[in-house]
């Protein structure tokens, strides 16, 4: 054990510019948008299920209004989330995508009522549910 920890060490020693994370430092920016977004559905008696949304953390873009980031689900969908924090306001906007068409978007003053207003919407007729 204690060998693999002094190679550990003599690798950080000769890589110092790449040891870290990539995202080290990021947290506090990243510490606005949830780990994931999910709606509960239930299409009469027999069907309910859930439909969960991920972060693609690839896609957070931060300027000097607004910071923003797509979410996707795990399995092959047409359908995306878009989280957009306004700094000015303090407010949130979330638009829901079909490909590249906007299908839905609602706003408001907290995270949470945003995405009360998103689940208000319901998920399209198309959206398959995860079990």
């Amino acid at each position: 054990m204690r060998e693999l920890s002094s190679n550990s060490e003599a690798l950080r020693a000769q890589l110092p510019e790449i040891a870290a994370h990539p995202l080290a430092g990021q947290s506090a920016r990243l510490a606005v948008f949830p780990r994931n977004l999910f709606y509960t559905v239930s299409r009469g008696e027999k069907e309910a299920g859930t439909i969960y949304y991920w972060p693609d953390l690839a896609t957070f873009v931060e300027d000097e209004l607004t910071i923003q980031m797509m979410y996707y689900r795990s399995t092959r969908s047409a359908y995306s989330l878009q989280v957009i924090f306004h700094k000015t306001s303090q407010g949130w906007t979330t638009l829901k995508y079909r490909d590249y068409t906007l299908t839905r978007w609602s706003q408001g003053e907290t995270f949470t009522s945003a995405m009360q207003n998103a689940i208000a919407w319901g998920v399209e007729p198309e959206e398959e549910l995860s079990y």
